[in-house]
């Protein structure tokens, strides 16, 4: 067998060896108590929730969180509650997403009338600053189509320090039809009932969040190179790894 060929082999076994990405994990929806929760977005009026967070490594590859489609045909809410799920960095302000500069968006989710929650499961890969801190948002706007329909989000309470829930209202109709005119000002902060007296509790999405590593210094599987050389008559192999 040849020299060339020995090393592909080598090669192939190096890359075949290599650990597995490390899986980390943003959890709070394990903890929802299965009643609190904050509603609702969709038509005609709440157009947007966002949760913010802090991203614990390099690259995002799902979010998870449950709605709860509004049945209320008495109020006319007859409709799903449609939307596209937004990832994008926290404005400088701290209170509202940046509309600038979106990484992700997706395409339109329908939530499911008279069947209470629903897990949604958005498949990602969004780089990110380990540390920093981002946003991801329920656009029901963006679908507004006239037909009133609305969801509630689980929510939990304290449970979750490096973020908070936060939505924006437009009034019906919405007074705008540009999202960029959306994110322009402090979006409200969702304050639920407490008795005189209790401090108010912080309200977050109850969701999951998985994050792991790029691999070391670039894609390793398409970065790792094979040189051949010789030297004084004899094949020396040596790896690169970039």
């Amino acid at each position: 067998m040849r020299m060339r060929e020995i090393a592909s082999i080598v090669a192939a076994t190096f890359v075949c060896a290599l650990p597995l990405q490390a899986s980390i994990e943003i959890d709070t929806l394990s903890l929802w108590d299965g009643v609190k929760k904050v509603g609702g977005v969709g038509e005609p009026n709440s157009a947007y929730f966002g949760q913010s967070f802090v991203a614990l490594d390099e690259r995002a590859t799902s979010l998870s969180f449950l709605l709860d489609g509004l049945d209320d045909v008495e109020n006319g809410f007859t409709d799903s509650a449609d939307f596209h799920v937004l990832i994008t960095p926290l404005a400088s302000s701290g209170d509202h997403p940046d509309f600038d500069s979106i990484l992700f968006e997706s395409e339109t989710y329908s939530t499911t009338l008279d069947t209470g929650y629903e897990l949604f499961t958005i498949d990602l890969d969004v780089q990110m600053q380990p540390g920093q801190s981002y946003m991801w948002v329920l656009d029901a706007f963006v679908a507004f189509d006239g037909e009133r329909g609305a969801a509630a989000i689980a929510a939990t309470y304290d449970r979750y320090a490096d973020g908070e829930f936060r939505f924006r209202n437009l009034g019906d109709p919405p007074g705008s039809s540009n999202r960029l005119d959306h994110d322009d000002f402090e979006w409200s902060l969702a304050q639920p009932p407490q008795p005189i007296g209790d401090p108010i509790p912080s309200v977050d999405a109850a969701f999951s969040m998985n994050f792991v590593p790029e691999p070391a210094s670039g894609a390793i599987l398409f970065l790792l190179t094979l040189s051949i050389r010789r030297r004084k008559g004899r094949w020396l192999t040596s790896f690169t790894v970039r």
